[in-house]
C-alpha cells in the first residue's frame, strides 16, 4: 500500500508538470500517463521490498523485479492505449489498464518469492484493489470544479487508485496464509514470512527466502509434506557450524513443527505460527493395564529366573551400544522369558516412549506401524513418526522389517534400515521416539 500511494503521488507530480494546459480533467487522458503510473508502481514496490529486506542480494533482486514489473505493465498499458481515441479513454479503458497493472503487480511479487500461490493470491487481491481504484477515479471527477480542485482531485485519485492496488496485492496473501514465521529479534522484529512454498530456505545465501547472517548459505529448511499435511524443520549446515535450535534445543534430526515453536538460526529468532496446529495436543497414551489386587485365595505366581547374559558379554554389548540402546538392553517388560538370540519372535514390546510396557503381537499376517489409526500397530502419541512408517512381513519363516516412507527413518540396533531387514529375537527397533523390542 505504501508503494502504491507513493507511486500515485509521483505520477501526479510528473503528470502535472507534463500536462497540457488544455487538459483539465481528473482522469488521465493519455496512455503514457497510465503507463507512467505502471512504471512507478513497480519501481516503488521494489523500493519498499528492498527496504524491508536485510539481505543485500535480496535488495537487488527486489529492485530488479520491481523495475521489470513496472516496465512490463507500462508496455502493456501503452499497447492498451493504442485502442483509445486521442480525445480520451473510452468507457472501461481505465479499468482495463488498472486491471493489467494489478495482475502484473501481484504476479511479480509472488514470483519474486518463487511462490505460485502467493502470485495467484497477490494478483486476485490487486485486481480487487484495481476495481476499487476505478471507483476512486470516477468519484474524484465529482470534485472537478476548478483548476485547483481538479489538481487536488487528481492527486487524491491517482494515490488512492495505486494505493488500493498495492493494498490488495499485499493483503490477499496475508489473509490467505496458513503458516508463517514471525521475527522476534532485530534487524526486523515483527516481520512475517509466509510459508507458502513446499520448501522455504533460511540462511545467508541469496537463494534463501529468509535471510540469517553469519550462518551457512542454506542453514535450515522448512518443508511442507502434502501427504502428512504438516511442516517439518531440517538442519542443513555441516558438522561444526552453528546449530539450529528448536525451542532452545539443538536439532539432531528432522522435527515436526507446531504452532508456537521457537526457531533460532544464527542470531535470528522466529516463532512458527500455524493456527491449524494450535490445538494439536499429543494424544494420551493408552492406559497401562491395571495390576491385579492381591487375593488371599489366589496362588502366588511362581518366580522364574530372569534371563541374563554372561557378564563379560553384557559389558561388551553395552560398550558397543549408545546410551539409549544400553537402557533398552537392560530393560525387560512383559511376562515370560525372552526367546534366545536369533529365534523367531511373536510380539513387539515397547521399552521406551509413550507406550512403554505395551505388547503388540506379530504373527504371519503383514503388520504396518505408524501414527494413523488404520495401522495394525497405531502409535498416535508419537508425533515424530509418519502416518504409515514401517511394515513387518512374514517371509521364509522370518519376520522382515521394511521402511515404507518414514520421514525420519527406521533403525534396528542403531543401524538405519535401507533394505528389508530380517528380525531376530532381542532386536530393538527405533521409530521416532518409540523403542520396540522384538521378542
Amino acid at each position: 500500500m505504501i508503494a502504491g500511494v507513493a507511486s500515485g503521488a509521483l505520477t501526479w507530480i510528473l503528470t502535472e508538470v507534463l500536462r497540457s494546459p488544455t487538459d483539465t480533467g481528473v482522469v488521465p487522458h493519455a496512455p503514457w500517463q497510465a503507463a507512467m503510473l505502471s512504471v512507478l508502481i513497480g519501481f516503488s514496490a521494489g523500493i519498499v521490498e528492498a527496504m524491508v529486506s536485510d539481505n543485500p542480494a535480496q535488495r537487488r533482486k527486489a529492485l530488479g523485479s520491481g523495475a521489470l514489473l513496472g516496465f512490463a505493465a507500462g508496455c502493456g498499458v501503452s499497447i492498451f492505449g493504442l485502442f483509445v481515441p486521442d480525445s480520451g479513454f473510452w468507457p472501461g479503458s481505465v479499468t482495463g489498464g488498472l486491471l493489467l497493472i494489478a495482475t502484473l503487480t501481484g504476479a511479480t511479487q509472488g514470483l519474486a518469492r518463487r511462490s505460485a500461490p502467493l502470485a495467484l493470491q497477490g494478483s486476485i487481491g490487486a485486481i480487487v484493489g484495481a476495481a476499487m481504484g476505478e471507483v476512486a477515479l470516477q468519484a474524484a471527477t465529482a470534485f472537478d470544479g476548478g483548476p485547483w480542485s481538479a489538481t487536488f482531485s487528481r492527486l487524491v485519485a491517482l494515490s488512492a487508485a495505486a494505493g488500493l492496488i498495492g493494498l490488495g496485492s499485499g493483503l490477499a496473501p496475508d489473509l490467505r496464509k496458513k503458516a508463517w514465521l514471525r521475527s522476534l529479534r532485530a534487524p526486523h522484529p515483527g516481520n512475517e514470512y509466509p510459508l507458502a512454498s513446499i520448501v522455504t530456505r533460511i540462511g545467508s545465501g541469496s537463494e534463501c527466502e529468509i535471510f540469517a547472517g553469519g550462518v551457512a548459505s542454506v542453514h535450515a529448511v522448512i518443508e511442507y509434506l502434502p501427504q502428512e499435511q504438516r511442516r517439518r524443520l531440517r538442519h542443513m549446515a555441516r558438522t561444526g557450524q552453528k546449530a539450529t535450535l528448536l525451542n532452545e534445543s539443538p536439532m539432531t534430526s528432522e522435527k515436526w513443527l507446531t504452532h508456537g515453536d521457537r526457531i533460532q538460526v544464527g542470531d535470528r529468532i522466529f516463532v512458527f505460527l500455524e493456527p491449524a496446529t494450535q490445538s494439536m495436543a499429543l494424544p494420551p497414551a493408552p492406559p497401562r493395564p491395571a495390576e491385579p489386587e492381591p487375593s488371599a485365595s489366589r496362588p502366588e505366581p511362581i518366580a522364574q529366573a530372569p534371563f541374563s547374559l554372561p557378564e563379560e558379554l553384557l559389558v561388551t554389548a553395552m560398550d558397543m551400544d549408545s546410551p539409549a540402546m544400553q537402557a533398552a538392553r537392560l530393560a525387560h517388560s512383559g511376562g515370560g522369558e525372552p526367546r534366545s538370540r536369533g529365534a523367531i519372535g511373536s510380539r513387539l514390546v515397547c521399552i521406551s516412549g509413550a507406550y512403554i510396557g505395551h505388547s503388540f503381537p506379530v504373527q504371519h499376517d503383514p503388520v504396518t506401524i505408524g501414527r494413523a489409526s488404520a495401522n495394525e500397530i497405531a502409535l498416535p502419541a508419537d508425533t515424530h513418526i509418519s502416518r504409515v512408517h514401517a511394515r513387518i512381513e512374514y517371509t521364509d519363516a522370518r519376520h522382515i522389517l521394511s521402511d515404507i516412507g518414514a520421514s525420519n527413518g527406521v533403525h534396528v540396533n542403531d543401524a538405519l534400515v535401507v533394505a528389508p531387514t530380517p528380525l531376530s529375537a532381542g532386536d530393538v527397533i527405533c521409530l521416532g521416539e518409540t523403542l520396540l523390542r522384538y521378542e
